[in-house]
């Protein structure tokens, strides 16, 4: 996970080709004001679920998240990803 203030600081904060259990994964972020916008891209989508976690500043809250422009349930400070393989294009919208 990354520390809290990463996400809002403006500047990018990315991964290339993480490996997991199920494929690799690459994740960019950039975030501040109120809204946190990237790309998280799937090389392969045989895992049973996806979650990606946004850890934002202490007291602050997720209101919105979206892949692709299609909304996602928010769970605390995490979203279950689509699965499916390719990239997707997120966007948080929080407060606080």
């Amino acid at each position: 996970a990354t520390p809290r203030d990463w996400l809002t600081s403006g500047k990018p904060v990315a991964i290339t080709g993480a490996p997991t259990r199920w494929g690799k994964v690459d994740v960019r972020m950039t975030g501040g004001s109120g809204l946190i916008e990237g790309q998280v891209v799937l090389h392969d989508a045989a895992a049973p679920a996806t979650w990606l976690t946004l850890r934002l500043p202490k007291g602050a809250k997720l209101t919105e998240v979206t892949a692709n422009g299609a909304p996602l349930k928010i769970d605390g400070e995490k979203v279950r990803l689509p699965r499916a393989p390719g990239r997707m294009t997120i966007a948080a919208r929080y407060t606080g």
